[in-house]
């Protein structure tokens, strides 16, 4: 008889949930809050490199933005992450909240979460890629190209693991964690910005030593948060980490590790029955930092419930991935949107983004540039 990590979990009762409580108001701010600094990463003049220290606002303008900036009135973009760099994102500074906040947004570029489509065939827990193109042939015209390639990318690709840093990295903050195994391509993403981000870090903290740090990131952007989260405690900085609708970043060691790192809290903050958050699959060995916030009807009703264990299947975890997700198209996606964690915004799209244009709610999760590369990316596994 074969067991599934999620049975073996319940069986060995290793699931901690609360009962559904009302999320207080303080929490439910710091919320949306932060969940915007994850959207406002979508603005491509935060994340293009051009515009640092130039006294670039995150949010320039109340227009547009139901209840306008709020707590985003006041940052300021100190550093930004272009998506050549491996993934993109940016640092801000705000004064008045006496914050130093890190932010990264979902996948921009193949560096971000594309890892070796081979290792992925190679080492997956279940027979990937032949069960992919049979459901494709099965639904035919009901998967546009599009999507197809989302399945793709986010179930297929998002499948290895790796241990140790690139050979001839001196970085005496890696590994992460012993014995402990990341995705390849949110590591690998990762790798790209924690130099620039650390000495960043380092010096707005020598210029504002009382201000808190809060690292950020939404979907693929909430893994990479994940690893810059865990580095920067592990170079001594106490911050916490917000994370919405994150994949599985590791496997159980590194999810542990995180979970009782200190220096901070988690919060990874999950909407329903959203699909990303149960991808990588775990029977692979993949599993999520803890605890979970889950707000089961949407974070408009307020009513969560917190579960613990790196392998719960309480809270989001009791939805497995299914193609049925992407068949429906956005309807399927829907409880990964945006509107759905920052409650209210209308996304990054012209009205919120300063100058140089943003990203519209229908392009969410996914760019036009990522399904081109999942499309390749396609192509090359059949």
């Amino acid at each position: 008889m074969h067991l599934s990590t999620k049975h073996l979990s319940v069986l060995l009762g290793v699931v901690a949930a609360t009962s559904a409580e009302i999320a207080s108001q303080d929490f439910l701010h710091n919320i949306t809050t932060y969940a915007r600094y994850a959207a406002f990463g979508y603005c491509d003049n935060l994340t293009d490199g051009r515009d640092i220290n130039s006294g670039t606002k995150v949010c320039p303008s109340d227009g547009g933005i139901p209840g306008g900036c709020g707590d985003l009135a006041d940052s300021v973009v100190v550093m930004e992450f272009p998506s050549a760099e491996g993934v993109s994102g940016f640092v801000a500074v705000n004064k008045k909240t006496e914050k130093i906040v890190v932010s990264f947004r979902g996948t921009g570029s193949a560096k971000d979460v594309v890892a070796d489509l081979k290792t992925c065939k190679t080492r997956a827990g279940r027979t990937l890629f032949p069960w992919l193109n049979e459901q494709r042939e099965k639904f035919g015209n009901a998967l546009n190209k599009g999507f197809r390639n989302v399945v793709v990318n986010i179930v297929g690709a998002a499948c290895s693991l790796a241990g140790q840093p690139p050979a001839g990295d001196r970085d005496d903050l890696l590994p992460l964690c012993h014995n402990c195994l990341v995705h390849t391509g949110f590591f690998e993403g990762f790798m790209g910005i924690k130099d620039k981000m650390l000495t960043t870090v380092r010096q707005q903290k020598k210029d504002y030593s009382n201000f808190e740090v809060v690292v950020t990131g939404y979907s693929l952007g909430a893994a990479v948060a994940t690893l810059a989260a865990t580095y920067l405690r592990k170079a001594s900085f106490e911050l916490d980490l917000y994370t919405f609708g994150s994949p599985r970043v590791g496997d159980a060691t590194f999810a542990e590790f995180v979970t009782n790192q200190g220096r901070g809290k988690n919060f990874r903050i999950t909407n329903a029955d959203d699909p990303v958050t149960n991808v990588p699959w775990n029977d692979p060995g993949f599993a999520h930092v803890s605890p979970e916030y889950w707000f089961p009807g949407g974070i408009a009703t307020k009513e969560m419930q917190v579960c613990d264990g790196v392998n719960n299947v309480a809270c989001s975890g009791q939805f497995e991935f299914k193609l049925g997700n992407v068949v429906k198209g956005k309807d399927g996606m829907r409880p990964h949107l945006w509107q759905n964690y920052a409650v209210g915004f209308p996304f990054t799209g012209a009205t919120a983004c300063p100058g140089r244009g943003g990203r519209e709610l229908e392009d969410a999760p996914f760019t036009p540039e990522e399904i081109a590369e999942m499309k390749r990316l396609a192509e090359q596994s059949d």
